[in-house]
C-alpha cells in the first residue's frame, strides 16, 4: 500500500438505486463515519428516501497485530469484509440487528467494504472496529480512502453522465 496516496480519515462512497448495487447513483470521497440513523445524520445531504444502498470502501490501519472485532448494528442488510474476505453478510430486510465478528489481522493497512441497504421503515447503520482487547473503536484517522486530487468531481461527473 502506497501511504502517500491515502487520505486519512475519509473512505469512498457509492450510492446505489436498490439493494441490488446495480446502478449508482453518486460517487464521492467522505468522513469515515459510520452511525447514521438517516433521519438525523446522513452520510451527505440530500433525501434519503428508502429502497437504496451504500457502499464504503478503503483501508483501516491495525496498528499492532492481533485480534480486532468488527460490529454492526443494522437495518435493513449489512456485509463487511476486510482483506477480501466477508466478514459477515446479512443482506435480507428485517428490523434492526447486530452481526460481529473477530480477526487476526497484521500491522498495517487493510482493505476494508462495508455494504448497506435500506428498504423501509427505520434505517440505521453503525458499524464500529476495535481492538479485541481495548474495546475503543477505532477513529476515523485509522481509516482511509485512495484519492487523487479532483478525483470526487470526477466520479461524481461520470456517474451524472451515465444516468
Amino acid at each position: 500500500m502506497d501511504e502517500a496516496k491515502l487520505r486519512r480519515g475519509t473512505l469512498s462512497l457509492t450510492t446505489f438505486a436498490g439493494p441490488e448495487q446495480l446502478l449508482p447513483l453518486d460517487e464521492r470521497e467522505v468522513p469515515a463515519v459510520l452511525d447514521f440513523d438517516f433521519r438525523k445524520s446522513v452520510p451527505y445531504p440530500g433525501e434519503w428516501r428508502a429502497n437504496f444502498s451504500l457502499r464504503w470502501s478503503g483501508y483501516v490501519w491495525a496498528d499492532t497485530a492481533g485480534e480486532y472485532r468488527v460490529e454492526a448494528r443494522f437495518d435493513d442488510g449489512c456485509r463487511v469484509m476486510l482483506d477480501e474476505h466477508v466478514l459477515f453478510a446479512d443482506w435480507s430486510r428485517g428490523s434492526a440487528r447486530t452481526a460481529s465478528a473477530t480477526v487476526t489481522l497484521k500491522a498495517g493497512w487493510h482493505p476494508i467494504r462495508i455494504d448497506y441497504f435500506q428498504f423501509i421503515d427505520d434505517a440505521r447503520l453503525l458499524v464500529e472496529v476495535r481492538r479485541e482487547s481495548g474495546g475503543v473503536p477505532l477513529p476515523m484517522s485509522d481509516f482511509a480512502s485512495v484519492s487523487a486530487p479532483g478525483m470526487e468531481s470526477e466520479k461524481q461527473q461520470r456517474v451524472s453522465e451515465a444516468r
